[in-house]
């Protein structure tokens, strides 16, 4: 492996590092650099679409309920509400670059809302050279022009559907669940007022979230709670305010699943994304 292959990280450890920067493509699409040896991401989603180019080592990760392997020249690909992991499967460390490709972008480039990539792993070295040049590129019209090239070779090739959210899916106790957790993620929200408003049992609800999403409802909820604290953190706001903002008990609260979630804390994150 050598230096022109990938895009180099500035380390913050010598174990596990994940920098995150805007790209100058379309108004400033985030882009995290990773370097991780121990750290092993914890069952989350994201908002945006969310594509891996591997530089080094075999990731593992899982997407909904499969369980994937990604290596140098491949693609992990994370549709928007997708359920999914990361770790380092094999290698002394996993490198790797994500673009998290927001939908206001995506229908810029005539991608349909709703669209998803069936495959969780996409091995095309057109599309990674594209993505990594995208990632690369100090100008807006070159990184533009890597990144729509890049698309266009993927939703060619490997093709996709156009699915509901996650909430519309779900049975409709889950989905009243799904949805007074996006539009009250700052509350306490106990199990027990979940419950009664989705008609069902504490018990019963937690085993019927679970069989719909893969996850407990905490987790989930923490999950929301995460993508409002990015872009609580990407508009500038101090880290302690977006901890009372967004459900957490305290800034050391939000730092600990942040950095668990995101692979790094939220005033490292604050600072990078918001330039």
């Amino acid at each position: 492996m050598s230096e022109s292959d990938i895009i180099q990280p500035a380390f913050e450890s010598r174990q596990d590092r994940a920098r995150f920067a805007r790209s100058p493509a379309f108004g400033g699409i985030e882009v995290m650099h990773a370097r991780f040896v121990d750290h092993a991401f914890e069952p989350h989603t994201h908002d945006d679409l969310m594509i891996g180019v591997m530089h080094a080592g075999v990731k593992r990760f899982r997407r909904e309920r499969g369980i994937h392997h990604v290596t140098r020249h491949g693609l992990s690909i994370n549709n928007a509400g997708d359920l999914h992991t990361g770790e380092r499967a094999e290698g002394a460390a996993i490198w790797y670059s994500a673009l998290y490709l927001p939908q206001r972008v995506l229908t810029t480039l005539g991608v349909p809302e709703g669209f998803a990539f069936r495959d969780a792993v996409i091995e095309d070295r057109d599309v990674w050279t594209c993505l990594r040049d995208a990632m690369a590129a100090t100008d807006r019209t070159g990184a533009e022009e890597a990144l729509v090239r890049g698309l266009d070779i993927a939703t060619a090739r490997w093709g996709g559907v156009v699915r509901p959210r996650m909430a519309a899916d779900a049975p409709q106790a889950i989905a009243r669940t799904i949805e007074a957790m996006r539009y009250r993620y700052a509350d306490a929200l106990p199990l027990v007022d979940l419950a009664q408003d989705a008609g069902l049992s504490v018990r019963h609800l937690i085993r019927s979230f679970e069989a719909a999403t893969g996850v407990t409802p905490h987790r989930y909820l923490t999950c929301i709670r995460i993508e409002r604290a990015r872009d609580l953190l990407r508009s500038g706001t101090p880290p302690a305010e977006v901890a009372a903002a967004t459900g957490f008990a305290d800034q050391a609260h939000l730092t600990r699943v942040f950095r668990a979630t995101m692979g790094t804390t939220p005033g490292a994150y604050r600072l990078r994304a918001s330039m």
